[in-house]
């Protein structure tokens, strides 16, 4: 609803659900969100190494939700990922998967500048009103040097792929 609100796009209440990559409706939907967590192995077949190209070079924007682990969290399996986006990187899986379908190309980290983030909003939200528990950890580990810990990879001149900590939570 708020997506409706403030800005132009036509955003639906009910998403659609893609099992995978492979699926055709890939191509029915302009803004793909995908939890980096759900796919527990980020290995591409060939069809949907060829479907995401297809679907990015012609416009489409995939979200991934990566998730963002406290450092204490890394070094365990079982919580996803392993590392912070304060670190500037996409996960291992993530670079390797899209390296499968853009092998030129690499996940750049988005800086604050970048017009993503201007779009309807500019700046991070005051930190002075979160709680003295979380100020800190926002501040250094989601909010590194005052950026969003966000990185993109680029098709076409544009940015097609954004991977970015923890929206789910937010949302």
């Amino acid at each position: 609803a708020h997506v409706n609100d403030v800005t132009t796009v036509n955003a639906v209440a009910e998403p659609g659900i893609l099992e995978s990559f492979e699926d055709k409706r890939l191509f029915e939907y302009p803004f793909v969100y995908a939890n980096f967590g759900d796919r527990q192995d980020w290995t591409l077949s060939e069809e949907e190494r060829r479907n995401l190209k297809a679907y990015l070079e012609r416009g489409g924007f995939l979200f991934v939700d990566s998730g963002i682990q406290a450092e204490f969290l890394r070094d365990d399996p079982q919580f996803a990922q392993h590392h912070s986006f304060a670190e500037w990187e996409a996960t291992p899986e993530l670079k390797d998967a899209f390296k499968s379908v853009f092998p030129e190309k690499s996940f750049q980290p988005l800086k604050r500048s970048h017009p993503l983030f201007k779009a309807f909003y500019e700046g991070l939200p005051d930190t002075t009103v979160l709680p003295d528990t979380v100020r800190d950890y926002v501040i250094k580990e989601k909010w590194p040097d005052g950026t969003y810990s966000s990185v993109g990879l680029e098709v076409n001149g544009r940015l097609a792929v954004l991977a970015m900590p923890t929206i789910a939570m937010g949302w």
